[in-house]
This record gives structure tokens, C-alpha cells and sequence, in this order.
């Protein structure tokens, strides 16, 4: 776990003209923000003072001083996100005294970055997620309805939140179990559902809808608001989260871990993850091939859980 570091404005440590330079150029010739200029200027303040400490000055910087500060950045056990971040920042400073500062080189065009960690994403196990639904169906209060046909078409879909949000009504066809999409880059994708979900839409349609409407003008949005508006993904995640404590259940519940769920749950079951790319809506197959390491999790647990213990056992 990265230990978090004490917010200490390491730029009013540190008198240097060429990062005040550079810190101007970002913002008025890059047009940084001055959330993103502060952020490059805090790391490269880091770097300065342990160049200091170390008696180097900048121009004198080579690979092994470099290693040698990322060494001391795995030392104070900073995530690999955030080293990656230093050296991104560093890189581009020292850009900046090549070109205009007639430094004779950039040494951190030669690091390589630390690759990022792959965090496998959150998700129920598919008894945690009939669980969830179960729980979710005891439910009394009027918004009852709505909020067990977005669960239920979610988990039969995988969609991402703003898919959920900007489902209309003309894209469902109830006959044929399938929905029409228009995912990232506007790429429309027709995916099947459920039974059950169909089940749980046509009477969200019949009993809520109207009276969440209201007087409103209807836009066609399946999914809305108490007040008759459509969803925004905030609104959605709070509905989601929401539901988790309305119906007592214990675990903490996000759109896209039903997403997660989802494609796990499928490819747990079989399914080919070509197939589960094009209904996840994934441009590329690495991104619906991070669901195989999930997958091998769970094949590890039921392994272990299943294997005889006493063949793991040492022979004595």
C-alpha cells in the first residue's frame, strides 16, 4: 500500500529560475491548468531536493542518479502510478532545458516507466448478485419498481452507467429480447437480455414511469429521476448504492461492478471472449481479457476448496 505523503509545497523549498521558468511555460504557453501545473511542479521540487542532498545539480543528471531516486521513491513505498507520474513530469521538464535552456540532453529519454498495475476490477459473485436482486425485490416503497428494472437489466446486459442512462424506450425490442446501443466512440452494438429483465422493465413501464413524469416532456428516456428527469451516471450510482441499503444488503455496490459481474459471471459460464467483447462493447480483446485473470481467481479458490489437503500436505 502507498504511504501517503504530507502535502508540503515542496516548490517554496526550492529557489530554482529554470523550474519557475518552466512552471510559467506550462501555464502560459501549454495553457496547463494550475491544478496540473502545481502537480509537475511539486514533483520535480522532489526531485531538485534530493539532487541537493545528493550534492548533483541538474545538468549533471544521468541514469544512475535517476535509479537512484526511484529506489528512494520505492523506499517511501509510492505506487508505481505515481512513480510513473514523477518520471513523466521530470521527462518533460528536462525537455523543456533541452530546447530552450541549452542542456545537452534529456537523461530520462533513456528511463523506461514502470508498467502500471493491473487492479482487477470489483464484482459479486453471481450468489452475491441473485442475493443483491432478491434483496432488492422485498422492496415496498414506490421507487421500488424502477430501481429493480435498472439492477435487473444491468446485470443481464453488463452495461456501462451512461449506456443505462441513455437508454430510450425505441431502442427495446421486447419481442426479440434485445436492446440497441450506442456505446464509446458512438459505436452502436445490439445486445440481447433476460427474461427477468424484460419482466422487470414492462412493469417499471406500466406502473412508474408515467407517474415519475409527471407533467414533464417526454424525451423517451426509459430510466428517471424521482423529480422526472433523466438520469445523470451520478444519479444512477446513487440509485445503485442506494438500493444496497434499502434492502439491507452488506456489501458496498457500484454501476460498474454489476458490469464486472456480469462479464464474469458469463465467461465463468463459457462463454467465448470474443463473444464478450462485442456485448461488453470493448474495442479491444485486451481490455474483456482482464475477466480471465478474475476467472482464474476463481478457479484457484475452487480448487484449493476442492483438493484433498492431505496430498499438500508434507511427507515426513
Amino acid at each position: 500500500m502507498e504511504k501517503k505523503q504530507k502535502k508540503t509545497n515542496r516548490i517554496s523549498l526550492i529557489d530554482d529560475e529554470e523550474l519557475n521558468d518552466f512552471l510559467i511555460y506550462l501555464k502560459e504557453v501549454k495553457q496547463y491548468s494550475e491544478k496540473t501545473k502545481i502537480s509537475y511542479g511539486e514533483d520535480i521540487a522532489d526531485f531538485l531536493l534530493y539532487l541537493k542532498n545528493a550534492e548533483c545539480s541538474k545538468s549533471a543528471v544521468n541514469k544512475e542518479i535517476i535509479q537512484q531516486f526511484i529506489l528512494e521513491l520505492n523506499v517511501r513505498k509510492l505506487s508505481k502510478t505515481s512513480i510513473k507520474r514523477y518520471l513523466a513530469s521530470l521527462r518533460h521538464f528536462y525537455n523543456y532545458l533541452y530546447k530552450f535552456k541549452s542542456y545537452e540532453n534529456n537523461p530520462f529519454d533513456t528511463i523506461t516507466s514502470p508498467k502500471k498495475e493491473k487492479k482487477l476490477p470489483d464484482f459479486l459473485t453471481a450468489k452475491e448478485m441473485i442475493e443483491f436482486l432478491d434483496a432488492n425485490e422485498t422492496r415496498t416503497d414506490f421507487l421500488q419498481a424502477r430501481d429493480q428494472a435498472i439492477l435487473e437489466l444491468m446485470f443481464s446486459t453488463g452495461l456501462r452507467a451512461s449506456e443505462v442512462i441513455n437508454c430510450r424506450i425505441d431502442d427495446f425490442d421486447f419481442t426479440e429480447r434485445s436492446l440497441r446501443v450506442i456505446g464509446k466512440g458512438d459505436k452502436e452494438r445490439i445486445i440481447p437480455f433476460g427474461l427477468k429483465a424484460k419482466e422487470c422493465v414492462l412493469r417499471y413501464l406500466k406502473e412508474n414511469r408515467h407517474l415519475l413524469l409527471q407533467d414533464k416532456k417526454d424525451e423517451n428516456y426509459l430510466f428517471l429521476s424521482k423529480h422526472g428527469d433523466k438520469l445523470t451516471e451520478r444519479g444512477l450510482e446513487h440509485i445503485v448504492s442506494n438500493c444496497a441499503f434499502k434492502a439491507g444488503f452488506s456489501l458496498k455496490v457500484h454501476p460498474h461492478m454489476i458490469r464486472h459481474s456480469f462479464a464474469t459471471y458469463m465467461l465463468n459460464n463459457g462463454m467465448d471472449l470474443r463473444m464478450l467483447q462485442e456485448l461488453l462493447g470493448h474495442s479491444s480483446i485486451a481490455t474483456t481479457a482482464i475477466y480471465t485473470h478474475i476467472s482464474l481467481e476463481d478457479l484457484k479458490k475452487t480448487y484449493d476448496r476442492c483438493f484433498p489437503k492431505i496430498f499438500d500436505q508434507d511427507k515426513k
